[in-house]
């Protein structure tokens, strides 16, 4: 069993805290978030950045030992390249239950990247009818795509024959012709 306390990490550190913490005989967890950014105003490019920027969990398991054979304390920790501070009251160090650790390690895969369920994205065409949802005015009306841009579309509604442009996210679902 393993007590776990809160790393508050130099600023774009947590790397190095990661890795430090790792050689000096400490379990950790480093939860990280994949999003996609912009490279060169054009290229987009997913990287990985802290979930929680400059906070990682380093656990002390019973028996461990420093490098010098001496017992693995939480003290230790702040003395890590990358650390600035174990979070703690004026009690000192504060301990983490396991049991919340493991439940947050549960929304991670194996390397402590966040699992986002992929979102059923519905692909609309030009010239289907489809019904538009929100909670504009126009909602719930039906209409036929006229044209898809990356944001919007342009379509006609269905009983009036009039041209709107409407988002995309606020068409709804598919009909059948």
């Amino acid at each position: 069993m393993a007590a776990w306390y809160c790393i508050y990490a130099r600023p774009k550190m947590e790397d190095t805290a990661f890795t430090n913490l790792i050689i000096r005989g400490f379990e950790v967890f480093y939860p990280r978030e994949q999003v996609e950014t912009r490279v060169n105003n054009r290229r987009r490019q997913i990287v990985e950045r802290p979930f929680m920027s400059r906070y990682l969990f380093a656990g002390v398991t019973d028996g461990a030992c420093t490098t010098k054979g001496h017992p693995l304390t939480v003290g230790h920790a702040y003395n890590v390249m990358g650390v600035v501070t174990i979070v703690h009251s004026l009690g000192g160090p504060i301990a983490i239950p396991e049991a919340v650790i493991d439940e947050l390690r549960g929304r991670f895969d194996e390397r402590g990247v966040l699992i986002v369920p992929k979102e059923q994205k519905q692909e609309f065409r030009v010239g289907q009818q489809v019904r538009i949802g929100g909670a504009g005015q126009l909602a719930g009306m039906v209409a036929v795509i006229e044209r898809l841009g990356a944001k919007n579309a342009r379509a006609w509604l269905r009983d009036s024959k009039l041209r709107v442009v409407v988002r995309r996210e606020d068409i709804s679902e598919h009909l059948a012709a």
